[in-house]
């Protein structure tokens, strides 16, 4: 949690480690995704996937690492992550989800 709502927060030692958890997130994220393209993966998996992917960009730390990446990744997948970034368009309630990972409350 600290990771995804304080980056600003760990450590110099910490920061890398959050940082290769999330590579190897998006990284997946990526392959899903050209795989879906390429027609190896149903429309009704990749988007459950997509929306796991919607679910984690709203939070900070993961904005911020996105912003901050060292890994390059394909043209697709960022413009895919870029487009999703600026129109937040996310298919859940963002502040009722963040409400509860934070004090454990439903509103």
């Amino acid at each position: 949690m600290q990771g995804i709502t304080e980056p600003t927060s760990f450590s110099i030692e910490e920061r890398p480690r959050f940082q290769w958890v999330l590579t190897e997130f998006l990284s997946s994220m990526e392959f899903l995704m050209q795989q879906h393209n390429n027609g190896n993966i149903d429309e009704h998996i990749w988007l459950r996937w997509s929306k796991t992917l919607d679910y984690w960009l709203t939070f900070p730390g993961i904005r911020a690492t996105w912003v901050g990446r060292a890994t390059q990744y394909t043209d697709v997948f960022t413009n895919y992550i870029d487009n999703r970034l600026t129109n937040g368009d996310f298919s859940f309630n963002v502040e009722n989800n963040r409400r509860y990972m934070l004090t454990g409350k439903l509103s």
